[in-house]
């Protein structure tokens, strides 16, 4: 075991396990229902050994932003496999997607009439998709997508409106794990809804966004409130309710995964550097910072493991960060060796972690290791 010669913090990324969650997810949806295409959620992790096994596998790159339109160009991908999403205003190479066929989905209506006025004016009909927001009865109301109980909704539903404008996508994305949102009633309603729109609208295609759990050890799923639904029972309603909307299957569905292809396919490992006593309270100092560890050590710690000497043993400690700030904490609640040197690998923390590192106090960790080239460094 040569802790001394991983150089921390680092991730580890394990593509084996991002194909196999793409390759789970095809299969439990497209057995329902094959007219399929998967999406990668680019902004969950910005790795670009999970950007090339997107492409590689034949995904669509969704993105957000022109920073993410530009790592899409230089990893090959073809403008006609891009579905360009978000609020932020890059009209012209939303323009050049949809010319290429990929899918632009119109967050809100002033961009939506940008479209109209292009495409009057040039005298050229264009195909794009529209972000719809509706009511999930679950107490919950985001901010994005047009109000289908509105008269914008009714204003873009005429064709009249927008003669060379196509709408052939309906995308519906409701983010975040409140009001029960990653259940498989709660995607059954998504698609349903999604399919009556484009339905009323003649759309060919239905997006319905992301939000299927990644998969999570069991000691990570016991800290949630609540019970998480497998990506099996969820990828599986998702199928059978697309199916039974859409008999014919002449609809094509689309999902934009995120968390569900990469969650466990990167982990962060860290080294201690101190351990401080204080009051009975024992605290333990690592090199990198909570945001190097993402969106999953926020509320709760991620699973563990430790690498290295063991001859020092803590109990009920918690795991910080070196940041000069308390809210700087990885585990709430660590048990287990604690030398100094030693390495701390927080696992399954592939979503929101890479793509959201900072520089703030210290440079945010950059440094990636093939997992099978970790394997054989702690043989």
């Amino acid at each position: 075991m040569i802790t001394n010669e991983i150089e921390t913090p680092t991730y580890v990324y394990d593509v084996e396990a991002f194909r196999k969650n793409v390759k789970d997810v095809q299969f439990l949806i497209g057995i329902q229902y094959p007219n399929f295409r998967l999406g990668y959620s680019y902004k969950t992790n910005y790795c670009s050994v999970f950007l090339r096994e997107a492409k590689t596998l034949g995904l669509y790159a969704e993105i957000v932003s022109p920073q993410e339109y530009d790592m899409a160009l230089r990893n090959f991908v073809f403008q006609e496999d891009i579905i360009y999403n978000g609020v932020i205003d890059d009209f012209p190479n939303k323009v050049a997607v949809a010319f290429h066929g990929g899918i632009v989905n119109v967050e809100n209506m002033i961009e939506f009439r940008k479209f109209v006025d292009y495409t009057n004016n040039v005298q050229r009909t264009l195909s794009i998709g529209v972000r719809v927001n509706f009511d999930l009865e679950n107490g919950l109301t985001s901010r994005f997508g047009i109000d289908v109980c509105s008269p914008d909704f009714e204003w873009l539903c005429n064709p009249f409106n927008h003669p060379f404008l196509d709408i052939d996508c309906v995308h519906f994305q409701f983010g975040g794990s409140g009001g029960g949102l990653r259940t498989p009633e709660m995607f059954r309603k998504r698609v349903r809804k999604c399919v009556e729109i484009a339905k009323r609208l003649g759309a060919r295609k239905v997006d319905i966004g992301g939000n299927i759990m990644g998969r999570l050890d069991a000691d990570y799923l016991r800290q949630l409130p609540y019970e998480a639904p497998t990506m099996e029972e969820v990828c599986t309603a998702i199928g059978q309710e697309m199916k039974r909307a859409c008999p014919k299957g002449d609809i094509m569905l689309i999902a934009e995964c995120g968390s569900a292809l990469v969650t466990n396919a990167m982990h962060l490992l860290t080294t201690i550097t101190n351990v401080n006593v204080i009051r009975g309270k024992t605290f333990i100092t690592c090199d990198c910072r909570r945001p190097d560890a993402g969106w999953s050590a926020n509320r709760y710690d991620p699973s563990h493991g430790y690498y290295g000497r063991q001859k020092s043993f803590v109990e009920d400690a918690i795991v910080c960060g070196c940041e000069c700030r308390e809210e700087d904490v990885l585990l709430r609640k660590y048990t287990g060796p604690a030398d100094i040197g030693g390495i701390l690998v927080l696992r399954n923390i592939g979503a929101y972690s890479y793509s959201i590192v900072n520089d703030f106090i210290t440079p945010g960790c950059r440094r990636t290791i093939d997992i099978e080239d970790f394997h054989e460094m702690m043989r």
